[in-house]
């Protein structure tokens, strides 16, 4: 039987496979060549990836910044909006009286 072991994640057998197909022999070459160039590309692509990453992460982080700031921006407004509200309203009854206080003036001088 047979001895195999998993070298650096790929498959091999200690009998000479050449001796036995010499076809299979130089697909699994093949195929093992294909499987680094895989690995190789994707450590390339996941280096540059990762340059990205960093990009998008970044302009998440001024965009979650700028967020914040326009949320507390927006609370300052609601406070100065309602303070508004509150002038105004005083400001309407003011001349709400003023303009009872002249009817009842206009009403007694007839």
């Amino acid at each position: 039987m047979n001895q195999q072991n998993f070298k650096a994640g790929t498959y091999v057998e200690t009998k000479n496979l050449n001796d036995l197909n010499p076809r299979l022999a130089k697909a699994l070459e093949n195929l093992n060549s294909a499987v680094n160039n895989l690995s190789e590309k994707n450590l390339t692509s996941e280096s540059s990836n990762s340059g990205e990453i960093k990009d998008l992460t970044k302009k998440i982080e001024k965009l979650n910044d700028e967020n914040v700031d326009l949320l507390f921006k927006i609370d300052d407004l609601k406070k100065k909006n309602l303070k508004l509200e509150d002038a105004n309203k005083l400001v309407d009854k003011k001349i709400t009286d003023m303009i009872t206080s002249y009817k009842d003036f206009l009403n007694k001088a007839s």
